[in-house]
């Protein structure tokens, strides 16, 4: 939720209606990207006794609910792309690029009941992705930038 928030705030600085199918689809984004997360600390959770998703479920059910995630991020996604300004359209090809993307690695990573999925997967190209808007966002805020939806 608080990944969302910030979003949102960012959204916010210059725009006033936001749809909200891109505050859905970001939120199943998050969620998407913490199950691996939680998944590679498996181990150490069954060893300290804690119930978490990754010991409760295990490594295939959570990789299923990501395909669950993944459809509904694809389905916000278009809804976003067919009713939404170039901004939002722009972040939508991203959003579901990437979580397609990172559902089919993170698949594939997962063998044996582990998964083997370095965290700067998650890391390195969603921080990429963050600093492009933020530069695009300050220079739309200076005025280098301008665009009429």
């Amino acid at each position: 939720l608080l990944g969302t928030s910030f979003f949102m705030a960012g959204l916010n600085i210059e725009e006033t209606n936001i749809n909200p199918a891109i505050i859905v689809g970001v939120f199943l984004m998050a969620a998407n990207f913490y199950i691996p997360t939680v998944v590679t600390d498996h181990e150490f959770d069954e060893k300290a006794g804690l119930k978490t998703s990754a010991v409760y479920f295990g490594l295939y059910k959570l990789i299923r609910l990501m395909y669950i995630l993944t459809l509904g991020v694809v389905l916000t996604g278009i809804i976003v792309y067919l009713i939404s300004n170039f901004e939002l359209q722009l972040l939508s090809i991203l959003m579901v690029s990437y979580t397609i993307i990172f559902t089919g690695v993170t698949k594939k990573k997962s063998y044996g009941g582990r998964l083997n999925l370095h965290e700067n997967w998650i890391l390195i190209p969603f921080s990429f992705i963050s600093l492009l808007f933020i530069i695009y966002g300050i220079l739309k805020l200076t005025g280098f930038i301008i665009i009429n939806n």
